[in-house]
C-alpha cells in the first residue's frame, strides 16, 4: 500500500507562537510514530488458539439477546462484543460468554469494523489526514473492546475482526486498510491473537490489497455438516492469510474449525483458453454461472459437480476471482469462477478404446458325430 504522509508535514509553520510549536512538535512526533507503522509493520500474531480441528461451535452476538442460546453440548463459542458497530457494547455479552465457557474449548469473541463514523477527530491527526484518523479510530475501537471484554472475561485472548460490506466504509480502501492496521496493532499490543472474518470479495473490496496474513473464517451459507471439510478446501482465502474455519448457517449462526492439513489457500487457478473443455471441481455444492464477471451478476444456472463445460475465451480477473466464459450442456452462456473449475480431455480428443483380446493359439471345430 502506498504511505500516505501527514498533511501537516507540508504546511508552513511559525515559531512565533512557543506554545503552538510545542504542540506541533507533540503533534509532529505523535504521528511519525503512526506513519512508521505503515512502513515496517510487524507481523501479526495468528488466530492459533486452544480450537481443535474438526471441532463444531457457535457465534451468537446482540441478535440472540437476551437468553436465546443453541442447546446441547457444543466445541467451543464465539461471542459478539459489539452492538452491531464498533465501539458499542453487546448487552448480553457476559452472559453469552458466561455460555461460551461451557464448550469443549475457550471461548473466543469478534468486534465489529467499519470507517470512523462522522466528527471523530484525535489530537494525533490534523482535520485533513483521513488515513492518520483511521487508523487511531481502529486503534481505539480495539481498546474499547479490549477493556469491554477483559472487564467480564480477562482470560480470553483469541479475537476476530468482523469485516463486511453491510457496515459503513469509505470509498478509499487504503482508509479502510488503516482502520483494521489500527485496530491489529491495538489488539496485537494487548497480546490478542486475531483472525479475520469476511470473504475474498467483501475483504478486497473495502481493504483492497492490504494483505496482514491473518487466519481467515469464511461464511459459506451452502455448507452442510457433511460437507464443511471440503468447503475448507475449496473457499478462496483472503488477506494473505488461509482458512482456517467455515460458518454455517442453520437455526445459529454454527462453526466448523478446518483441519490443519486443509487450512491453506486454494492453488492458483488453471489457465483456460477458448476450445478448452473444463469440468466442475469437487467443492460441496454446485458452482454459480453467471451473466458477468463478477459475483453482482444474476445468476443463469447452478452446475453440478462434474459437470463439463467449453471454455469460449481467456478468463478475466474480477471481484478477486478469475472469470471463464463458458457454454453449459444447456446451451446457457455466462461466467464461471476459474478456482473451481479443472481442465478436460477436449471433445476432439478420442475416447480411449479397449485393446484387442489376443488371438486365441488353438482352433476348435465342433462337428456332429453322428452325422443327424
Amino acid at each position: 500500500m502506498a504511505f500516505r504522509s501527514c498533511s501537516f508535514w507540508l504546511q508552513p509553520f511559525s515559531g512565533s507562537n512557543l506554545l503552538q510549536s510545542n504542540v506541533f512538535t507533540r503533534l509532529l512526533l505523535s504521528t511519525l510514530g503512526v506513519a512508521l507503522l505503515f512502513f515496517a509493520w510487524p507481523a501479526f500474531a495468528r488466530a492459533d488458539g486452544p480450537i481443535p480441528p474438526g471441532a463444531y461451535g457457535y457465534d451468537i452476538s446482540y441478535p440472540q439477546c437476551p437468553t436465546t442460546v443453541p442447546a446441547g453440548a457444543f466445541g467451543f463459542g464465539i461471542i459478539g462484543v459489539n452492538n452491531g458497530r464498533a465501539m458499542t457494547q453487546n448487552p448480553c455479552m457476559p452472559a453469552q460468554l458466561a455460555w461460551a465457557k461451557k464448550g469443549a474449548a475457550d471461548p473466543s469473541v469478534y468486534i465489529n469494523t467499519n470507517s470512523p463514523p462522522a466528527g471523530f477527530q484525535t489530537a494525533l491527526c490534523v482535520k485533513t489526514d483521513r488515513i492518520c484518523i483511521a487508523f487511531e479510530y481502529g486503534r481505539q475501537a480495539a481498546a474499547y473492546a479490549v477493556s469491554y471484554v477483559d472487564r467480564h472475561s480477562p482470560g480470553i485472548s483469541r479475537y476476530w475482526l468482523d469485516v463486511e460490506t453491510e457496515n459503513t466504509w469509505s470509498t478509499d480502501t487504503h482508509e479502510n486498510a488503516s482502520v483494521l492496521r489500527g485496530m491489529l496493532a491495538s489488539l496485537t499490543g494487548a497480546g490478542k491473537s486475531v483472525g479475520i472474518y469476511s470473504t475474498r470479495y467483501q475483504f478486497t473490496r473495502i481493504a483492497g490489497s492490504f494483505s496482514p496474513g491473518l487466519d481467515n473464517w469464511v461464511p459459506r451459507p451452502e455448507a452442510k455438516r457433511d460437507t464443511a471439510a471440503a468447503f475448507c478446501r475449496t473457499t478462496p482465502s483472503f488477506g494473505g492469510g488461509r482458512v482456517v474455519m467455515i460458518q454455517l448457517w442453520y437455526t445459529f449462526d454454527e462453526n466448523y474449525a478446518c483441519p490443519a492439513q486443509n487450512s491453506s489457500p486454494i492453488p492458483p487457478a488453471t489457465t483456460f483458453k477458448a476450445g478448452d473443455i473444463a469440468v466442475v471441481a469437487p467443492s460441496g455444492g454446485c458452482l454459480n454461472l453467471r451473466g458477468g464477471t463478477g459475483v453482482t451478476f444474476p445468476i443463469l444456472e447452478c452446475l453440478n459437480e462434474g459437470v463439463r463445460v467449453s471454455v469460449t475465451g481467456p478468463p478475466v480477473m474480477m471481484d478477486s476471482y478469475n472469470w471463464v466464459p463458458v457454454t453449459a450442456p444447456s446451451g446457457k452462456s455466462g461466467w464461471a469462477a476459474a478456482e473451481y473449475l479443472e481442465r478436460a480431455p477436449t471433445a476432439l480428443e478420442p475416447a480411449p478404446t479397449a485393446p484387442a483380446p489376443p488371438a486365441p493359439r488353438y482352433r476348435i471345430v465342433l462337428g456332429n458325430l453322428a452325422g443327424g
